[in-house]
């Protein structure tokens, strides 16, 4: 007798379609900054980040200060839970790396073929993230109106 298991898919399995606005922003917050966090650890004899509590999250309950490694760290202030802060408990300011190829393309420098309307709209599509500067999903009514707006803007 031979039981299968069902497994669920794994995010890479499924591909971008698998996460949701949130996670994508949490991704994009623990990218940002992940090297201020390495920094703060490095810093640490104990390799932890101080964090202190905006929210209560087990164990730790709201207004607490708890030394976490960077990857927990890092989660918590994806999840908006806690943030770092100095001995005192005062948040600290942080400051988020941007790799220059993340950085918004100037929309002038992206070509709106004369044709763009009889494009198959996957092309529309890439044209409007590319025109926004963002790689953030957009259905083509929208990606139609993105190129639109743009094509006017420019005949201006």
């Amino acid at each position: 007798m031979s039981v299968e298991i069902a497994i669920p898919p794994t995010p890479q399995a499924v591909g971008d379609q698998f996460w949701g606005k949130k996670d994508r922003e949490m991704i994009a917050t623990e990218q940002k900054f992940r090297a201020e966090f390495e920094r703060l650890a490095s810093e640490n004899p104990h390799g932890l980040v101080r964090m202190k509590f905006v929210e209560s999250e087990a164990p730790y309950m709201q207004g607490q200060i708890a030394g976490l490694y960077p990857d927990e760290a890092l989660g918590m202030l994806s999840h908006e839970k806690a943030a770092p802060c100095d001995e005192n408990g005062e948040f600290l300011p942080l400051k988020a790396v941007t790799k220059r190829s993340e950085a918004p393309k100037a929309s002038n420098t992206v070509e709106i073929p004369d044709n763009w309307s009889a494009l198959h709209h996957l092309q529309k599509i890439r044209l409007a993230k590319e025109i926004r500067g963002s790689e953030e999903p957009i259905k083509l009514d929208e990606a139609e109106a993105v190129i639109q707006a743009e094509v006017e803007r420019r005949n201006q």
